[in-house]
């Protein structure tokens, strides 16, 4: 098998095909970004934002890119969402705004009256949630008929999923219920 030197490390390889001039994918890679950045003239080393490591933004990745790939990229995006829902206080309201629209196509005043009207507990255990998220108090879920999409009330953490795991059935509701009922003596 001949023996040759890749054009863009210099590393010795060996290869059938007379073709190959790189010892690699990544060696191919990195010296047609070379060659594309320095007809662009936009030869420019950067170092990524996450992991400090040094890269040549390309076209396809965007020039103005701060990460060095996909990976690092989804980890600056994560972080600075978590930087601005901190020091945003009205992100979360936003947010919980569009979702409630969204999911339920109820606004937030009509969540806020069905609040009062349940005096802040949830509508099948009468008490107040008690589940948290990150340290903080979770509000109410909205409970609705996953066929018409019709909002009935709302739910604290658990019931909801008490009656999401039972199937939205009443008949299995009543079961669950006559079986307790049986055993509790």
């Amino acid at each position: 098998m001949p023996t040759k030197f890749c054009k863009c490390c210099g590393k010795e390889f060996e290869s059938t095909d007379l073709r190959k001039i790189y010892c690699s994918k990544e060696c191919n890679w990195k010296s047609q970004n070379d060659n594309k950045a320095a007809k662009r003239g936009k030869h420019k080393v950067r170092n990524c934002t996450v992991c400090d490591k040094e890269f040549v933004p390309d076209q396809a990745r965007g020039v103005g890119r701060t990460t060095c790939s996909d990976e690092c990229w989804k980890k600056h995006r994560s972080q600075w969402a978590a930087n601005k829902r901190k020091s945003t206080p009205s992100w979360n309201v936003r947010e919980r705004k569009a979702s409630l629209k969204k999911h339920y196509n109820v606004s937030q005043e009509e969540y806020w009256a069905m609040y009062k009207a349940q005096n802040g507990c949830c509508a099948i255990c009468n008490q107040k949630e008690t589940n948290k998220v990150k340290g903080t108090l979770k509000h109410l879920a909205v409970d609705h008929n996953h066929e018409t999409g019709k909002v009935r009330a709302l739910l604290c953490s658990n019931c909801n999923r008490a009656i999401g795991l039972l199937g939205d059935s009443a008949q299995r509701v009543m079961s669950a219920f006559k079986y307790l009922e049986k055993f509790s003596q």
